[in-house]
């Protein structure tokens, strides 16, 4: 279980924060264009603030979850391990019949 929480905080650790593109106003700009406003035009400007903030919405949605995980994480470190899990012992048994009364021995 705790090879599970390192590798989910390892995973966490390798998700980029900062937007994957190198130059996100670039896309930005075509995505605008794509809806069809023009540059130059307050349309376009509102358009250009919208994604900006829904990518800054979204990375303090990123950040507070990596926030909480780590934290987690943390906790979880504290706390003792699980001890191992250890298989239940196979039981056999037999059975005799001698008379009407029946005999068994487990071993």
């Amino acid at each position: 279980m705790r090879f599970f929480k390192v590798f989910v905080l390892a995973a966490l650790l390798a998700t980029p924060i900062a937007p994957a593109l190198a130059q996100p106003q670039q896309q930005d700009i075509a995505t605008c264009r794509a809806y069809g406003f023009k540059p130059g035009t307050d349309n376009f400007a509102g358009c250009m603030m919208q994604l900006d903030q829904q990518r800054q919405n979204d990375q303090k949605q990123r950040l507070r979850a990596f926030g909480l995980a780590l934290g987690m994480f943390g906790r979880s470190l504290q706390q003792p391990a699980a001890p191992a899990y250890v298989p239940p012992r196979q039981l056999n048994c037999t059975s005799q019949n001698f008379g009407g009364i029946v005999h068994t021995n487990c071993y």
